[in-house]
């Protein structure tokens, strides 16, 4: 609707409120828009609801349109803590004027998916190796959110590189905790 629908929607309200002969029914059109209100808002917080109309509108896609309908927050795993965000690039952070190779992201767990350039304005999607990210660049990543998080607020300079070799190392030792209770136990000779 946008602002001028809310704003008229708001005055319609407020009008047809006034426009109550006696204050009995103002007060019964007030209780009934709150009401109504506290429905609307109670159905939109409904975890069942929302799931039905997933489901609704994804058989409505796969039905009358060419959309393919996936599921992407699970696919992602987004609810395990981690994240598809975007990231600018300052001309004082760490990212700035590097190559992805001399960035070592995936050894942190962070995948750039694109850069949105804004000088010439293009879009990179699924960046090589030897790109370079430069200052004023939007990193689509994703990732662990602490990490993203970390990484938003590192600076250049020996600070910035001390806390990239930190999370190499924070991130090698998750890996090994990781292969360790996915593996299956060898049966020890006696």
């Amino acid at each position: 609707m946008g602002n001028v629908g809310i704003a008229t929607v708001v005055a319609t309200l407020m009008v047809s409120l006034m426009d109550a002969k006696d204050n009995q029914r103002g007060l019964w059109n007030l209780t009934f828009l709150s009401c109504g209100l506290l429905a609307l808002w109670l159905i939109s917080q409904s975890r069942l609801v929302e799931r039905r109309l997933n489901q609704l509108i994804s058989w409505a896609l796969r039905n009358f349109s060419r959309l393919e309908v996936r599921d992407y927050v699970a696919l992602l795993n987004l609810q395990q803590g981690f994240a598809v965000t975007e990231l600018r690039v300052g001309h004082h952070d760490w990212l700035a004027n590097k190559t992805l190779t001399e960035l070592h992201l995936p050894k942190k767990g962070v995948l750039i998916l694109g850069i949105q350039r804004t000088n010439p304005s293009v879009y990179i999607g699924a960046p090589r190796a030897k790109t370079e990210v430069q200052a004023d660049d939007t990193l689509v990543l994703y990732g662990p959110i602490e990490r993203l998080e970390e990484l938003d607020q590192r600076r250049a300079g020996k600070q910035g590189d001390a806390a990239h070799r930190a999370a190499v190392t924070e991130l090698g030792e998750l890996l090994v905790e990781q292969n360790e209770m996915t593996e299956p136990e060898t049966p020890t000779a006696k």
